[in-house]
């Protein structure tokens, strides 16, 4: 079966869809089996249906961080390919837990080089899954985001300590 690559761009120049067309057809050339599954204005719950078919997503080249189709997509237990700017991962690794995220970090020269790498590792594609599915429940779940908001309204309504540190810390290490 082909190795299947999602891609649900809302603005083709704003993902860096055309980095990624070309890097596929670059792959095709040189003999790997490999596809583009390239979803355009398609509901999001059909997106989810589709994705559970493909082996890894590719959320954006261009814009420098994850948005909420990379969640989708690590919630889906693929891995993310997704350029992170680099002051960005730095201050979001300063005040958040961002330095877990499993996403693999790729600028548009390299889009070609880790799908290629991804592909010839079936074993690490599957890790990634892995762990791209248990940071979501860590951080980004219904359960932790809840956590962290009932930390938040003890603390004002009923003046019990949180420290948001703390709680994230905890969390890391409890699932």
């Amino acid at each position: 079966e082909p190795f299947r690559v999602l891609h649900a761009p809302n603005h083709r120049h704003i993902k860096g869809t055309q980095f990624l067309i070309d890097a596929i057809q670059q792959l095709r050339n040189e003999g790997l089996n490999i596809e583009l599954v390239l979803l355009e204005r398609v509901p999001n719950n059909q997106v989810r249906e589709i994705m559970a078919q493909c082996h890894v997503l590719a959320e954006q080249f261009v814009i420098g961080w994850i948005g909420l189709n990379a969640l989708e997509g690590m919630a889906s237990g693929k891995p993310v390919l997704c350029y992170l700017r680099p002051d960005l991962k730095r201050l979001y690794t300063l005040y958040s837990f961002a330095s877990a995220c499993p996403v693999i970090d790729t600028p548009i020269e390299e889009i070609a080089n880790k799908l290629r790498w991804l592909y010839n590792h079936p074993e690490d594609c599957e890790r990634l899954g892995r762990e791209s599915r248990l940071y979501i429940e860590r951080y980004h779940s219904l359960e932790a985001f809840g956590g962290f908001l009932k930390g938040i309204v003890d603390s004002v309504y009923f003046s019990k300590p949180f420290n948001d540190s703390d709680y994230w810390i905890k969390r890391a290490t409890s699932i």
